[in-house]
């Protein structure tokens, strides 16, 4: 029975605490890649020295806070393991391998029955001939549902009464792992605590949620069933234990050398067997990266093997041309309704085409013009691509016109593809590079052509070709602010030597003779009359009886020798002294860039004809040997760019003046009081362009509709729309503002009856009441009148009717 003992919680409390840091939030996630970089997952990024590109399967598994990255190859699916047999298991002839065993494999079981992979190599060659030690195995629930670890130790303790039938092993606590380290002789002293390999199944009847046995060193077999045959040597397992067995729905992932190493990669392993004893049960989590679409089938058409990219040359003049027909495109579906599916699927896909220089320009937010699109459809049952239309907008009869073929595909989970073609109409088209918009100071000088190159096509260079052109009045060694769009041309000759006019049959008096064109060099000699039109070694001297003669592009004898007698004629007669040796100079100075050709004229009755031909001799062409001229095209190239050349200079801010003084109701705002004083100019912008801002307003405010009172230091910034920026300061004086007739009526109203109480009856006379408040006006401001009155009067005060006083008050 088993033990549910405080024991057991303790132990549980105990390895919580062990795996808590191994959690962690998604956005927390450890990732392990091979060797720990992704780039050795690319194609291109550099590696570190001694790594290998291992590539990448586009899948990871996020488990216990990591994300394993799978390499290339490693991923194997149910339904590609093939029982060829039919013997009920799958050996390693039946199914993929794997391309680097040293690290992760993974094999999710994808199809309905349990798969077992046999083994007699200790599941050497499960993993590519390479024992993987580590086995985890995920449920249809992505649940650790069993783990096999013979490589790496962990403390374990039996609960049971023995180590084979009554065995109840289960991972140790804290206290018994302490005991077992602290024991002069574990063996006796702590008998039921080992220090193990272990196989861990999960089992949800089991009070401890899972079962536990021991394994030896580099081997999947329990120690303690050491009688028993290998294939029954386990409590946990009811196959063979050397075996991998993967019920439907199953994930199994092995763990090579290198998840073994310094890779982040063992952190993760030896973590994994946590998950049994978690509180809540960890799951696994497995994602395929879907790929874009790829195509299949262009470089086939690609007519320049020396140029990056696909190129397709049109023939001058051609008037079939038209895009091939045998280009596919494909991705790998691997899912379908969420089931697992791993099947390469072919798309249809189109072709947008451009003028190459529309395409290519680089002016600012251009957008190129498609001139043409064709779709080319694609039928699964024929497995045959059929395109909407046929091209229609290369124009064959413009010599080294381009175009710009856009090949592109799509799938259902937002893939794209673009490829991009070359189509020129007789050779490559010339071409820019680095043409691209372009920042720079203002007031600094500026080269226009930057780093900005031109080839003819083929990479020879053509950039001192280039003429540039820019917005009259463009000083480039004082640019000033803006946007000027500066345009780029240069013009490339295209020479294409004709065929020269060489004769399938020569006229010799009044005989027509056939000759053999060869181009190859002289080996050997015959009956034949052979006529060579370029270069060739004189590699054989033994044609006796054969007759050598050189004529020029017209048919004009130009020289002979015959070799039977050594008779040799010339420009300037006969030449003596003829031998193989001069033959042989003679023949191979011959330049036949001029369109000359030379004719061996064998033993036949030909010959005397020919060996009776002198300098200016003509040979008469037949029909049908007319050859082409040359061909002579300038291709103009043309690309323009934006140069904005970056505003540098901050705006003038200027006071208009530098102690303004102004009335208390001037203003609406603080704001407006301060900036009413300052005018802001730039070299660039207009007035109405800049920005006018106060950065210190001196403690300035608005109450009742009127500024404060006082005297402030206030300071102003204007910027510029590049951000230039600068500031002034200067002093603001506000007083009082001037009291309207309304204002003084009304305080001459509210005060009346105050004054009316102040002046003593019957001790002033009305006279004196007039001539005080007289004074009062002209020496004092209107809200003061009042006090005024009573200072006037003063001492004079004499006893006065209140309303006699009232009513000279509201007379004044």
């Amino acid at each position: 029975m088993k033990k549910i003992t405080t024991l057991l919680l303790l132990l549980v409390a105990a390895l919580i605490l062990v795996v808590a840091p191994a959690y962690a939030d998604e956005e927390a996630l450890i990732d392990i890649y091979p060797y720990g970089s992704i780039n050795n997952m690319t194609e291109t990024e550099p590696i570190a020295g001694g790594t290998l590109r291992v590539g990448t399967s586009n899948w990871t598994l996020d488990f216990l806070g990591y994300r394993y990255h799978f390499v290339r190859s490693s991923v194997r699916y149910g339904h590609q393991f093939v029982d060829a047999n039919a013997d009920g298991v799958f050996e390693a002839t039946e199914y993929p391998g794997v391309s680097y065993s040293a690290f992760a494999a993974m094999t999710i079981n994808n199809t309905e029955d349990e798969m077992e992979l046999v083994t007699t190599n200790l599941r050497a060659n499960i993993t590519g001939g390479v024992t993987n030690r580590i086995y985890a195995y995920f449920n249809e629930d992505m649940e650790l549902a069993m783990f096999e670890d013979h490589i790496f130790t962990y403390h374990i303790f039996n609960d049971g009464t023995d180590v084979t039938d009554n065995a109840d092993w289960r991972f140790a606590t804290e206290a018994e792992i302490d005991a077992f380290k602290a024991a002069a002789d574990p063996l006796t002293e702590t008998p039921n605590t080992r220090l193990a390999h272990v196989r861990v199944v999960k089992d949800t009847t089991d009070a401890q949620g899972y079962k536990l046995e021991p394994l030896g060193y580099l081997t999947w077999l329990n120690p303690d069933l050491g009688a028993l045959p290998a294939e029954e040597r386990s409590l946990l397992v009811d196959w063979n234990p050397n075996h991998v067995v993967i019920p439907a729905g199953w994930t199994a992932v092995s763990f090579g050398q290198h998840d073994r190493g310094s890779y982040k990669a063992t952190d993760f392993v030896k973590v994994l067997y946590t998950a049994f004893v978690a509180e809540t049960t960890p799951v696994a989590v497995s994602t395929y990266t879907y790929q874009n679409p790829v195509f299949a089938g262009l470089t086939a058409h690609d007519d320049d093997a020396v140029t990056p990219g696909v190129q397709m040359i049109v023939e001058y003049n051609q008037a079939d041309f038209d895009l091939p027909n045998n280009v596919s495109v494909s991705w790998l579906k691997m899912f379908e309704d969420d089931v697992l599916v791993n099947k390469t699927e072919k798309l249809s896909y189109k072709v947008d085409v451009y003028e190459t220089a529309d395409f290519n320009s680089a002016e600012e937010d251009h957008v190129p013009t498609i001139l043409e699109t064709i779709t080319f459809t694609y039928d699964s049952v024929a497995d045959a691509y059929t395109p909407d239309k046929a091209l229609s907008v290369v124009d064959s009869s413009v010599f080294g016109a381009g175009y710009t073929a856009v090949y592109s595909a799509t799938h259902a989970e937002d893939g794209l593809t673009e490829i991009i073609v070359d189509i020129a109409v007789g050779v490559l088209p010339p071409r820019f590079e680095n043409v691209k918009n372009r920042y720079v100071d203002e007031s600094v000088f500026v080269d226009l052509l930057g780093d900005v190159t031109a080839n003819d096509g083929y990479g020879n260079d053509k950039t001192g070709d280039i003429k540039i052109t820019a917005p009259a009045g463009f000083n480039i060694y004082n640019p000033k602010p803006g946007t000027y769009k500066i345009d780029l041309e240069f013009t490339h000759h295209v020479h294409i030597a004709g065929e020269p006019t060489v004769p399938d049959r020569i006229t010799l008096g009044s005989k027509v003779i056939d000759v053999t064109r060869k181009n190859q060099n002289f080996t050997a000699y015959g009956l034949e009359t052979t006529l060579y039109t370029e270069p060739f070694l004189y590699t054989n001297t033994s044609f006796q009886g054969w007759i050598v003669v050189e004529f020029d592009k017209d048919g004009k004898m130009i020289q002979s020798v015959a070799r039977n007698t050594w008779e040799a004629w010339g420009a300037s007669g006969a030449i003596a002294g003829m031998s193989d040796a001069g033959i042989k100079a003679w023949l191979e100075g011959i330049d036949f860039s001029l369109g000359g050709f030379v004719v061996f004229f064998g033993q036949t009755a030909d010959r005397p004809l020919a060996q009776a031909l002198r300098y200016g001799d003509q040979v008469t062409f037949t029909e049908g040997s007319i050859g082409t001229p040359d061909f002579n095209a300038d291709i103009v190239t043309k690309a323009s760019y934006n140069l904005t050349v970056d505003d540098k200079t901050a705006p003038q801010t200027i006071v208009v003046n530098n102690n303004l003084t102004i009335e208390a109701d001037a203003f609406a705002s603080a704001e407006a009081a301060i900036l009413s004083n300052i005018v802001a100019v730039d070299n660039y912008d207009a007035r109405t362009q800049l920005s006018l801002f106060v950065l210190n307003n001196g403690g300035l405010s608005l109450a009742s509709g009127k500024l404060s009172v006082g005297t402030y230091t206030v300071t102003v910034g204007v910027e510029d729309r590049a951000g230039n920026a600068s500031e002034v300061t200067y002093t603001l004086t506000v007083k009082a503002a001037k009291p309207t007739q309304e204002e003084v009526d009304q305080k001459v109203d509210d005060k009346v009856e105050d004054v009316e109480a102040q002046i003593p009856q019957d001790t002033i006379t009305p006279d004196q009441v007039e001539e005080a408040i007289k004074d009062a006006l002209d020496s004092y401001d209107g809200v003061s009148v009042l006090t005024a009155v009573l200072m006037s009067l003063g001492a004079a005060l004499v006893s006065f009717g209140g309303a006699a006083l009232l009513f000279f008050l509201k007379k004044k």
